[in-house]
């Protein structure tokens, strides 16, 4: 799926990050919550629904993040998965 792909990149993670892996079933359980990042994650989307609703045109949409100018997961990641609080400066 295109938009866990972006998740999963902004952030240089891969599913386990926020997805509860079932050691009975040996396999992931994607609908479990059981992952406290699932639900923080749920919380930054909801934030960055609301900074681009109210600042850019948004039309709750994330796969068309590709073409628009949006704060994004990348925005403040920027592949990391703890944002820094600091620009990198080179």
């Amino acid at each position: 799926d295109v938009v866990m792909k972006h998740f999963a990149a902004s952030l240089g993670v891969k599913c386990n990050f926020c997805h509860q892996y079932n050691t009975e079933a040996k396999e992931m359980d994607w609908a479990s919550d059981g992952n406290q990042h699932k639900n923080i994650a749920r919380g930054m989307m909801k934030m960055t629904q609301r900074l681009n609703k109210k600042y850019f045109e948004w039309h709750n949409d994330w796969t068309a993040l590709k073409d628009k100018l949006e704060v994004t997961c990348y925005t403040c990641h920027g592949g990391k998965k703890i944002p820094s609080s600091w620009p990198v400066i080179k």
